[in-house]
């Protein structure tokens, strides 16, 4: 029985790490295909996730299936001290989703980050934002209640140079722009210290519109 146990771990560890690699597969190609259409990514030189990649572009078509003018806003969340779990970053966006709604009267927040950390003691994320362009045209407001929620739990808020996007449902440069600026999040470095069982992205779960028949009008 012994053999057979080590036959069968052995088994289970190889389709194991097989089908993690296939869930993280990484391109290096300067494109990436999404519901048909080529997007142009930034994949130089550690090549890009595919699964983080999907994640992010998702919750960007599906928020674009319930308004037609996006707000896209981008920043980068850092800490002082190093956590081996995401409970912080959870709760950042429990309250800032929460106070967002209120304040602007909007049903659906799209978001997604990734985790990093590099030669920091502490790890950082990047973070980027989808909210109804016709409720909020600029980020200034919006990004002085993030900065007040996470500087109350951690530390530093980080907004990057042109952090925005108003992003129009028909406009496919402007939306080539924000796939090409968020696929850096998707970057395959930088990702992996951190507890097996804890996740280096995430997405809000917004579903397509099921009313949007025609996206174009």
């Amino acid at each position: 029985m012994g053999d057979i146990d080590n036959i069968l771990s052995i088994t289970f560890l190889t389709c194991f790490h097989f089908l993690k690699s296939v869930d993280m597969y990484i391109t290096k190609s300067k494109y990436y295909e999404y519901q048909g259409c080529f997007w142009q990514i930034n994949s130089s030189p550690s090549g890009c996730y595919t699964p983080m990649l999907k994640s992010m572009y998702e919750q960007l078509f599906n928020m674009h299936s319930y308004h037609a003018r996006l707000l896209v806003v981008r920043f980068d969340l850092h800490q002082k001290l190093y956590t081996p779990d995401n409970k912080r970053i959870t709760k950042f966006i429990r309250r800032a989703i929460k106070q967002l709604s209120s304040k602007y009267r909007v049903k659906h927040i799209g978001y997604s980050w990734v985790r990093e950390q590099k030669i920091a003691e502490a790890q950082h994320y990047h973070f980027v934002l989808f909210i109804d362009g016709k409720k909020v045209n600029y980020p200034i407001k919006l990004n002085a209640i993030l900065e007040s929620i996470w500087g109350e739990m951690s530390g530093g808020f980080r907004r990057p140079d042109n952090c925005f996007y108003m992003c129009h449902r028909d406009d496919d440069d402007t939306i080539n722009d924000v796939i090409y600026r968020i696929s850096y999040f998707a970057k395959a470095v930088d990702k992996d210290k951190k507890p097996p069982q804890t996740k280096n992205y995430n997405s809000s779960r917004i579903k397509p519109n099921p009313e949007a028949l025609n996206l174009g009008n």
